[in-house]
């Protein structure tokens, strides 16, 4: 069943954004969209479907309170969806509620926790990168008192691998300072459709979720998932342990931000082959009608292209 509400989706041109957004179109939910460069391609068949509708796109940028708030406004909007920035989003969410904005989804971040009870127990004094700008984010949308909201906290990315191993895979190699960690890694394409699956079925007067956990059907190990690149990819890949003060200074080096190398490496010093709860995979089942992706299926269709 789809609201009558009219929504408004950021982030359209990328694969978390994009995905919600075929999600809803596919739900036959009055989808608008917001994105920074509106001459960009959407991919064929959003292209196709906007083309006639080229007053549901709108320029606007997350970085941009007033360009957001007119966004909001010219579509008409009660239904958003946005993704966090690292930098305070207190003026945009602002934005969006004098703009008319009643129920909002907002992407946020599995680090927090599955709930709110499991969010009371954080350390708020001492979180890392990753936690501190979703916290924040989270906290500010509370404190507006927004009549409905949503947070959709996923886990660890699928695609995350190619960032991490991509320009090592290349040469047979990648170095793992947590061999036997493990992860449940959640696909971005389920995310999108459980975000779309949630702006299609909801609004401010049916009593939507306040968290949505994602996270993938199983909890893989590291040195699994480099076993699953090897057979996908066609190409032998070697596991070559390493200290992990050693990476973290290699990854700085490489031009990754140390506060980010920091909450990873903080984050895969404290997984087991159990730590996430894969449970939470039925969220997808629940809010986007399908069962969850599971590593290898992503590994077959898309690891390919991620490792070019």
């Amino acid at each position: 069943m789809s609201t009558s509400s009219k929504v408004l989706l950021f982030g359209a041109t990328g694969k978390v954004g994009g995905a919600a957004t075929r999600f809803a179109v596919s739900r036959n939910v009055d989808v608008h969209i917001a994105v920074r460069d509106p001459s960009k391609s959407l991919g064929t068949d959003l292209d196709s479907h906007f083309s006639s509708k080229k007053d549901h796109v709108h320029k606007a940028d997350l970085t941009d309170a007033a360009s957001v708030e007119a966004a909001v406004k010219a579509s008409g909007a009660t239904t958003a969806f946005v993704y966090c920035q690292h930098k305070s989003m207190l003026d945009v969410f602002e934005a969006l509620k004098r703009a008319g904005v009643t129920y909002l989804v907002l992407l946020s971040s599995y680090t927090l926790g599955t709930s709110a009870e499991a969010s009371k127990k954080l350390d708020v004094n001492n979180l890392d990168m990753i936690q501190t700008f979703h916290y924040r984010a989270e906290g500010q949308v509370k404190e507006l008192n927004f009549p409905a909201y949503t947070f959709v906290r996923p886990g660890s990315f699928a695609s995350n691998c190619a960032m991490w191993w991509k320009r090592e895979a290349v040469n047979g190699k990648i170095r793992l300072p947590y061999p036997e960690a493990g992860q449940g890694h959640i696909v971005d394409q389920d995310i999108g459709d459980v975000v779309g699956g949630l702006v299609a079925t909801h609004n401010a007067s049916t009593n939507p979720p306040a968290i949505v956990a994602l996270i993938g059907p199983r909890n893989i190990k590291h040195k699994d998932v480099v076993a699953i690149l090897t057979r996908v990819l066609g190409k032998p890949i070697e596991i070559v342990p390493i200290d992990p003060e050693e990476y973290r200074a290699g990854a700085i080096k490489a031009g990754l931000p140390a506060p980010l190398i920091g909450a990873l490496m903080g984050y895969w010093a404290s997984c087991t082959a159990e730590t996430d709860d894969v449970k939470l995979s039925e969220n997808v089942q629940k809010y986007a009608g399908h069962p969850a992706t599971t590593f290898e299926q992503w590994a077959e269709k898309h690891a390919a292209a991620a490792f070019a």
